[in-house]
């Protein structure tokens, strides 16, 4: 009887929690773009590579390749208390960027879920160079 209560209660414990295992900073292309244009005061940050970056990307976005050795310190430079929206290709990267730029005290960040491929696929507007 006692084994049943405590298997009923981990199950309980378990799907009360299972949808909220996605972080609250990753919004969907759709999220992102709206919360991207009701957010004037922001930073628009590209962690991808010049290749990547040359056959598309936002407008008015900063381009600063997590791969670099200089990341953090390129980074360290951009204000800390401005709302950060950042990719990369497919958001491994930009899950990344999030991380390094939570430990260095940045107060609100977004990342783009599925990264520039699911914006382009969603068919939303881009620049090339």
């Amino acid at each position: 009887m006692r084994t049943a209560f405590f298997v009923s209660s981990i199950l309980l414990i378990l799907t009360c929690t299972a949808g909220s295992s996605q972080p609250d900073h990753l919004l969907d292309v759709n999220s992102f773009e709206k919360k991207l244009k009701n957010t004037p005061d922001r930073i628009l940050l590209d962690v991808r590579t010049e290749a990547e970056y040359s056959k598309g990307h936002f407008p008015n976005v900063i381009l600063i390749d997590i791969r670099k050795s200089t990341f953090k310190g390129e980074v360290s430079k951009l204000n800390k208390s401005t709302p950060v929206f950042v990719y990369c290709a497919s958001g491994i990267r930009s899950e990344k960027a999030v991380e390094i730029m939570k430990a260095l005290g940045f107060q609100e960040i977004y990342e783009l879920e599925g990264g520039f491929h699911e914006w382009v696929a969603a068919g939303k507007p881009f620049v090339e160079d």
